[in-house]
């Protein structure tokens, strides 16, 4: 995902870039191609599966705790099969 969203915000530094160009029509085709481009996006995004696509909002307090909790459990699990260290 992250190679697209570089693609975007690229599209969106050259529509930024020409919007004081002489020639109108260069300026709307790129910002037309930056709509284009982030409607393509959001389209394949919500197609994605939620776990393998990058997730950039923060954790809630009470997913942190959860996964800290869940972490914890993992190493300090007794082994098993009734082995003793």
């Amino acid at each position: 995902m992250e190679p697209r969203v570089c693609d975007l915000v690229k599209q969106g530094t050259i529509a930024v870039g020409l919007f004081d160009h002489p020639d109108r029509e260069l300026y709307d085709f790129a910002v037309y191609q930056l709509s284009e481009m982030l409607d393509q996006f959001k389209a394949q995004y919500y197609t994605t599966p939620r776990n393998s696509r990058c997730d950039l909002t923060p954790a809630s307090p009470a997913r942190q705790r959860a996964d800290v909790r869940r972490a914890d459990l993992a190493v300090h699990r007794p082994a098993q099969g009734g082995q003793t260290g």
